[in-house]
């Protein structure tokens, strides 16, 4: 006996529809409040480089996404309480 997810499908013959829907909407939120959803984008830094690390952790890390973070996960814990 299978045991469906809250937001999920038991089966592929299921609509995805509803999930999608609300990817989109967290997703689009999340991009009203900080314009992207990249991190680069976020940053304005490469973190595959040892400078933009460097820069990453001095100035962006415990900062700004601390304040992404709080917000996205504050924001799926909405969207799921539906």
């Amino acid at each position: 006996m299978a045991i469906g997810m809250k937001y999920g499908r038991n089966s592929p013959e299921e609509n995805p529809q509803p999930v999608w829907n609300m990817v989109d909407q967290y997703v689009a939120e999340f991009k009203t409040r900080f314009r992207y959803v990249n991190c680069r984008q976020l940053t304005g830094l490469d973190l595959k480089t040892k400078e933009g690390l460097k820069e990453y952790y001095a100035k962006v890390h415990d900062y700004a996404c601390a304040e992404r973070i709080r917000f996205a996960v504050q924001k799926a814990a909405e969207l799921l309480k539906e």
